[in-house]
Order: structure tokens, then sequence, then C-alpha cells
């Protein structure tokens, strides 16, 4: 797995796996790598390594800072960045998010850019990977159906990107079968752009779907309306949890 920095010897290793993408339930070769390590103050790192078969980029790399998950109001704080797109074309990214806005600094081809973006006190970043689904939508579901603004991180767009609106509808509880292992996750179906809560259960038969475990990973999503995209948990390791008391 490829890395923007290495695992530091304080880090404490939390989980870590890999996405398998279909089509029509075919392979695509595409892949999602990932690790999640723990910070001596309980922060954690997220570490995640795309490899796109097509479109562009194809090679993506994502780095990730969340609070203690402890806090009550605990979140992602920052975000690098780290994509090779067609014909070579390079992009790097950080994302420091503050109270109310974004510290945006971002370089394309070596020509280094600064901005600062306001955003709604209760905006989420939104970052284009399976992984962060599923701690998008597990802060997406505490709104009880209401509309949640996400602003987007990406390498090569950062002024064109408007926050926009998402919202959740949370389904049933499934048992799905991970690398021989039988885990319970709860159903959550995507909506974007956001609708009223009458009108997502309306649309809710044809919404893209994505299992989410008790720690927010996702095991598979799907959506019917692109001919059956998948993504697969395929690998999955995670420390053994402390005892209950």
């Amino acid at each position: 797995m490829r890395q923007i920095h290495p695992v530091g010897f304080h880090e404490k290793f939390v989980a870590s796996g890999v996405y398998t993408y279909y089509h029509n339930y075919t392979p695509t070769g595409s892949a999602e790598r990932w690790s999640i390590h723990e910070l001596p103050d309980g922060a954690q790192l997220i570490r995640v390594d795309q490899n796109w078969v097509s479109g562009s980029p194809k090679n993506i790399l994502i780095e990730a800072w969340q609070s203690p998950l402890e806090n009550i109001d605990s979140r992602i704080e920052r975000v690098d960045i780290a994509a090779l797109g067609s014909e070579g074309k390079q992009g790097k990214a950080t994302y420091i998010f503050e109270a109310g806005r974004v510290q945006v600094g971002y370089s394309v081809d070596g020509k280094y850019q600064q901005n600062e973006v306001l955003l709604p006190s209760n905006c989420i970043p939104s970052v284009n990977s399976t992984l962060f689904v599923g701690f998008q939508f597990a802060i997406v579901a505490r709104a009880n159906g209401e509309c949640v603004p996400i602003y987007a991180c990406h390498p090569f767009l950062t002024y064109d990107v408007k926050v926009e609106k998402v919202g959740a509808v949370i389904g049933e509880t499934d048992t799905l079968s991970v690398t021989g292992k039988l885990l319970k996750a709860r159903r959550y179906q995507i909506v974007h752009p956001c609708s009223t809560r009458e009108r997502m259960e309306i649309l809710s038969e044809n919404l893209p779907s994505a299992w989410i475990d008790k720690h927010n990973i996702v095991l598979k999503t799907e959506d019917l309306r692109q001919e059956s995209i998948v993504a697969m948990l395929t690998q999955y390791a995670r420390r053994p949890e402390p005892p209950k008391s």
C-alpha cells in the first residue's frame, strides 16, 4: 500500500482492508486499499490508496486526521490528497477544516495556490472514497432524515467545488459474509442531491446503498442505476476489541 507519509512508530494499528470494484458482478481491476491507525492522543490517521483502471485521476493517495472518537464533536480536521491524472498530470491538495471555514492549499503540476472557503457550521468533508462513505453517513444519519451540507475534497477541483446537501435513508440490519466472517451491518441509502424526508422514502428503492458495520466501515455498496456497480470489502482486519468491564 502506497502512502503519503509512512506509518510512524507511535501509531497503533486499528484496522485495514481492501475494496474490490465490480461492474455487472465482474471485477473491473480497480481497487482501494486503506488503513486506520491511532495516534497517542486518541485521534486517528486514515490512509487510502486508490488504483483506478479507467477514468482520471488513475492513482490517488488520501490521508485524513480525525479528532479522538470519544469526543462528542469528533470530526475530520485535515485531508491531504495526492493524485496522478491523465497524461501525467499531478495534483496535490491540503484541506484544513476549522469552525465555519476550510483552508485549502493545492498545486497542479507544481503551481501552488491557497484559498479560504466559508462553510456552514454543520458542513462535513466529503472524500471520493468508499471508506469515507461510512464515516460521512454515520454523521449524516445523526441528522435524523434532515439534509446535511457537504464539501467535496478533490486534488484537481478546488475553487469550482460548491457546498451540496445530502441525506440518508436508514434501512434494515443485515448479515454479510466478509472474508469468511459473518458481520452485521446497517443499510444506508444515499440521497444526493437531498430531498424532503417524504421524497426520500418514495425514491428509496432506487437509491445507491451502502452496508456499514458498527465501526462505520463500509462492507458493500451498490448502485442499481449504474448497472450494479458494486464495491466489496474483500480484505478486512481489525485489532481485537478490549474486554467489556
